[in-house]
């Protein structure tokens, strides 16, 4: 896990001097044991290293291939990086080192840039092809690491962060849809854009090959086939599915133990992260493997006396599973200079406080001595977990069981979801399905008063969707999808990306080995919610594994905060900055509904609206 960069075809040499420079200071966090760079005639490499695998000098970056006419920076883990070593030495290559990204270099050499389909793991990297003069930059599929580009001076510039590349970007223009898109929608990373119009991410699941005049963008992997199965009865072959997805779960998570550099897991007392201590705790008790660490340490956020404190439950997860655990409260201070802090950090404006929590985890495992920390981020899109998905689940039945609807509304109510409520968010669910966009927070599709004219005249531009039309699916496959590729996970694997490199952590997510991403879109929509209860294979499969106390548990608490109170606390410090607003000068907002705002109710929509006026106001002075 590392930071890297690179500029090549740049006419102006100043400019490649000026981003190497800036960008080897800017990405120091993510890499503090080593830093490298290498010049060619065509450009430059760049690498800050955080030794994962091999950890001695013969794993330093820009890697070289033997005869020197291949180079690489890689940011990532390649988990079968074992296997595919086997098979490359049986094709005749040789290895010097221990380290996964020898053979992401030799998979190149025997298989071209179509190597990355053997690839199982998270990654960006960058190689160069001196032989052919050619650039070849990538991602993973789900595009858990990063990787920015910015086109200039007639070549392009590449990056782990965006603030790595503001230095040379010909313009800090902010991008007038991706702000609405935030402010209107709430959504951010789901497209092809950044919130600056000169910068754009790769996107996941891609190969970029760079050469003088030639630029071509290839595709490599999506989410192809859908379940198209809503019918609520058992099916013999449900046993079987489960298993296959219960034993996808435990491969994915063993993989994943490969580490030289101590491990630890994120904890929150849910089903997710518990179901992950769970499989990895006793896997390592059944076997020591080559390069594979145990986890030893759980971290939970703590709120005490606060109704989103799920410490006492993760505490009797981590005892069942025999590993210590520790308990870190995240302490907002300042609000206002912490979220100045967290923006310069995250680069993009974020949804909610939830990202402090994630913030706290992190830096108690570096204070712990941890270097990996396994997360059971994707879960709850790939299952739906969140109650949100209970709607298109509804819909996909009443297609496909009317009689079985009262049933179900009965269910919601024993749930605590009103009947009323149910089918017409089911009918909203179809509506955000079968459009290009997705509902805004105002009402009846009108913008929220709090926006000024400017985000009002920008309201009509089209949102950019990244994810490619949905294949034939039940509603809540489509909507899970589209979660994945687009709406919401993109999202949080930005905001953990970010926070755990802060602290030069590597974040690994079992739950998004593609293996098991493909497996889940299949699985019926009974095998992920059945009678209102959701993450049905993890319920069910978990039955000798975790405490019923948590398997049973049917609260979705999410990776929440006391939001609203630490916005009121904050409101002296809001009043201060708001009272010479950019936002309100520049025609973002409204001085009359932001004024209402600080000063109203914040726990009407737990501070959300005001949220993305601080974080927008805080954009808007970067």
């Amino acid at each position: 896990m590392c930071g890297l960069g690179g500029a090549f075809f740049l006419r102006d040499p100043e400019i490649t001097d000026r981003f190497a420079s800036c960008a080897s200071s800017v990405l120091a966090h993510r890499g503090p044991d080593d830093y490298d760079r290498v010049d060619f005639g065509a450009g430059i490499l760049i690498h800050r290293r955080l030794s994962i695998l091999d950890p001695s000098t013969a794993g330093r970056q820009p890697f070289r291939s033997p005869g020197h006419d291949h180079w690489l920076v890689h940011n990532g883990e390649i988990y079968n990086y074992l296997e595919l070593r086997e098979e490359l030495r049986s094709l005749g290559h040789a290895f010097t080192t221990d380290t996964d990204t020898e053979v992401i270099l030799a998979a190149y050499r025997e298989w071209g840039p179509r190597a990355v389909k053997r690839f199982n793991g998270i990654w960006a990297f960058a190689l160069w092809d001196g032989a052919q003069r050619r650039l070849l930059l990538s991602r993973d599929r789900l595009g858990v690491k990063p990787m920015y580009l910015l086109e200039t001076s007639g070549g392009i510039c590449f990056a782990s962060e965006i603030k790595a590349l503001l230095d040379v970007a010909p313009t800090r223009e902010l991008n007038l849809g991706a702000v609405r898109d935030y402010a209107w929608h709430g959504l951010v990373d789901h497209s092809d854009q950044t919130f600056y119009r000169s910068i754009r991410p790769l996107p996941p699941a891609s190969v970029l090959l760079v050469g003088e005049g030639e630029e071509r963008m290839e595709r490599f992997w999506s989410i192809e086939a859908l379940s198209t199965d809503a019918d609520p009865r058992p099916a013999l072959e449900d046993a079987r599915r489960l298993h296959d997805f219960d034993a996808l779960l435990t491969s994915a998570i063993g993989l994943q133990l490969r580490s030289d550099v101590p491990l630890g897991t994120c904890l929150s007392g849910g089903l997710d992260s518990s179901t992950i201590v769970a499989i990895s705790s006793r896997l390592v008790r059944e076997r020591v493997a080559e390069h594979e660490a145990a986890p030893r340490l759980a971290i939970t956020a703590g709120f005490p006396g606060a109704a989103q404190d799920e410490s006492d439950a993760a505490r009797t997860i981590a005892d069942h599973a025999g590993i210590d655990h520790l308990v870190v409260v995240p302490q907002p201070g300042e609000l206002v200079p912490t979220l100045q802090q967290l923006l310069g950090e995250q680069d993009e404006p974020f949804v909610s406080s939830s990202i402090l929590a994630q913030r706290a985890v992190m830096e108690g495992a570096r204070t712990s001595g941890i270097t990996v920390m396994l997360d059971g981020q994707g879960a709850d899109e790939l299952l739906g977990g969140y109650p949100h998905y209970l709607y298109p689940w509804l819909l996909g039945l009443a297609r496909a069981r009317p009689t079985a609807v009262p049933r179900a509304l009965a269910d919601l109510r024993r749930m605590g979801v009103g009947a009323g409520v149910a089918l017409r968010q089911a009918a909203l669910a179809a509506f955000q399905m079968g459009a290009s966009g997705v509902a805004p927070i105002g009402r009846a599709g009108s913008a929220p008063a709090w926006m000024g004219a400017l985000l009002r005249e920008v309201s009509a531009l089209p949102l950019r969707d990244a994810a490619h039309p949905p294949p034939e699916g039940t509603p809540l496959a489509r909507h899970l999808r589209r979660a994945v590729l687009s709406t919401s996970l993109p999202a949080l694997l930005r905001y953990e990306d970010r926070n755990s490199m802060r602290f030069a952590i590597e974040a690994r997510v079992p739950f998004l080995d593609h293996r098991l991403v493909e497996s889940a879109m299949l699985l019926p929509d009974r095998l992920k919610i059945a009678r209102a209860v959701t993450k049905v294979p993890l319920r069910r499969c978990g039955r000798d594994r975790l405490p019923e106390s948590v398997r049973r548990d049917r609260r979705k608490i999410g990776f929440a905060t006391p939001q609203a109170a630490w916005l009121s606390d904050a409101r002296p410090a809001m009043r201060e900055l708001f009272s010479d607003s950019r936002g309100v000068s520049e025609g973002w907002f409204s001085r009359a509904e932001l004024d209402g705002l600080v000063g109203g109710d914040i726990a009407a929509d737990d501070g959300t609206a005001l949220w993305r006026c601080l974080s927008l106001e805080m954009m808007l002075r970067r």
